[in-house]
């Protein structure tokens, strides 16, 4: 994950930030920025390895999961593979803060005394996560499963057992869909080597550290041994581990860092799918991937392809000492601006060297929990809409009904442009069933609230309607966050 990293509050949470990654055509002209899109020319939209779209639904339909990011790193208590001194290019020279000599001996006091892989997924099972993301090997190196590929693994460490076949068996002991996280980037093997010399004096020569679009770099030799080490890991994971419903790569192409030929990403895909049937497969490793993901940010109205917002309840991605977590209403109001906006968020947790998640951040997903337990139907099995979120509200809809979550709003009265040829029937708060008045004034509805709405954290008023929701086009409101700009929505065509 990169390291630039910022707690996100309720007024900023539909920022725009070079932390995306969204693969889109060529000849898409509403999108913009240098990092944020990847293009791809519609042959290459038609040659990918893509899921199909039976396999995303559960994916779609989940939009709540949990990523844990563990490693030896939180023995020291810095973040996960950027703590590491030595970055190798393309990633940034810029020196991590413990010397190799220390952060690479850190397995040795990696005891996981607490851990309790079934408490674990509990918790995040009452939190309302329907998946769990793992991570099995980040930029460091370090391998969190008995790999026979690699001596710098879990094996190694006080724990001394295989961390990631604990932890998969205990997520499907509890019904839960299961996905891999695995960096294909490493700073600890030594054939490691995604860019050699050739290549960068070639770019040298045309006055760019970045990868131009279409430019082809040379994979040296031990970059073709470390593709056929990261391939036989792989085959590793989806073998030996049951189920595994996602792959989570991390080496994007970011504007010109990382290129499809570094991984031989195509071939990847297509192994991984043999191996698991149906497998989701995430879009950073430049090809499309089954879908987007932006990076601890909000991503933007998308209905057209499914995306996953990935963010941390803390401001660093793994365990560090006195991080203050973002509050139950932030986490909440992040998932229900996520979900209006046709996506996932998956929220990260990392826990200590022992195995355990902070009391602080456990009352979070406890709160969470408690607050899907009521409102559960208006984030899961829902699509994004109809009204375009914002900072005041978002809106969520299946079959008729539409959820209205009221994220902050002030005043007694809530105005908004009414759909045509849908008449309403009933209007409620879905915590406490309250009646909510609705009247038609020329063309908008104008929504009467009560002083003190029934739920603090985010109040969600149904309006069930005669007709189906779906296939509407996105409503622009008058309460769009102006800092985007204009509004950009990327509907169903």
């Amino acid at each position: 994950m990169k390291a630039k990293l910022f707690t996100i509050a309720i007024i900023s949470i539909f920022s725009i930030s070079s932390m995306a990654q969204s693969s889109v055509h060529w000849n898409d002209s509403l999108r913009t920025g240098k990092h944020k899109f990847q293009r791809f020319t519609d042959q290459k939209w038609t040659e990918t390895s893509l899921a199909k779209q039976s396999d995303l639904k559960w994916f779609t339909n989940a939009r709540f999961g949990m990523f844990v990011h563990l490693g030896v790193s939180s023995v020291k208590g810095v973040q996960l593979g950027w703590g590491k001194e030595t970055r190798k290019t393309p990633d940034t020279d810029i020196k991590g803060p413990l010397a190799d000599s220390i952060y690479d001996l850190q397995y040795k006091d990696f005891a996981l005394e607490n851990f309790k892989p079934r408490e674990f997924v509990k918790m995040a099972k009452e939190a309302g996560a329907k998946y769990i993301v793992i991570i099995t090997k980040h930029h460091d190196g370090f391998h969190m499963w008995n790999t026979k590929y690699s001596d710098y693994n879990i094996m190694k460490t006080p724990y001394g057992k295989d961390y990631l076949k604990e932890f998969s068996d205990a997520v499907h002991e509890a019904g839960l869909k299961l996905g891999f996280y695995y960096s294909q980037r490493d700073w600890y093997h030594p054939d490691y080597e995604p860019l050699d010399s050739v290549t960068i004096k070639e770019l040298a020569k045309i006055g760019t550290k970045s990868i131009p679009i279409g430019y082809k770099v040379h994979v040296s030799d031990k970059q073709k041994r470390y593709q056929e080490y990261m391939y036989n890991q792989i085959n590793e994971l989806l073998i030996n581990y049951g189920r595994v419903d996602m792959l989570w790569f991390d080496a994007a192409w970011w504007g010109g860092m990382f290129t499809e030929e570094m991984w031989d990403s195509e071939r990847l895909y297509q192994q991984a799918r043999k191996l698991q049937p149906g497998i989701l497969i995430n879009n950073r490793s430049s090809i499309p991937g089954d879908y987007d993901t932006p990076e601890q940010h909000v991503g933007d109205f998308q209905n057209s392809r499914p995306w996953e917002t990935c963010m941390t309840i803390t401001d660093s991605w793994s365990w560090k000492s006195n991080l203050k977590p973002k509050s139950a209403k932030q986490c909440i109001n992040i998932l229900a601006s996520t979900a209006g906006g046709d996506g996932n968020l998956l929220l990260n947790v990392g826990p200590k060297s022992d195995g355990t998640i902070e009391p602080t951040e456990a009352k979070v997903f406890q709160e969470i929990g408690a607050w899907l337990k009521v409102n559960g139907q208006s984030i899961y099995g829902t699509r994004g809409g109809v009204y375009y979120p914002n900072q005041k509200f978002t809106s969520t809809f299946n079959a008729n009904k539409l959820y209205l979550h009221l994220l902050d709003i002030k005043g007694n009265t809530l105005n908004l442009q009414s759909i045509n040829d849908r008449k309403i029937k009933k209007a409620y708060f879905l915590a406490n069933n309250q009646k909510v008045e609705v009247k038609i004034v020329g063309s908008n509805y104008e929504i009467s609230l009560p002083k003190t709405l029934p739920d603090a954290l985010d109040a969600v008023i149904v309006l069930e309607f005669d007709k189906s929701l779906a296939n509407l086009k996105t409503i622009k409101t008058s309460f769009e966050n102006i800092e985007k700009g204009n509004v950009q929505t990327h509907d169903l065509k």
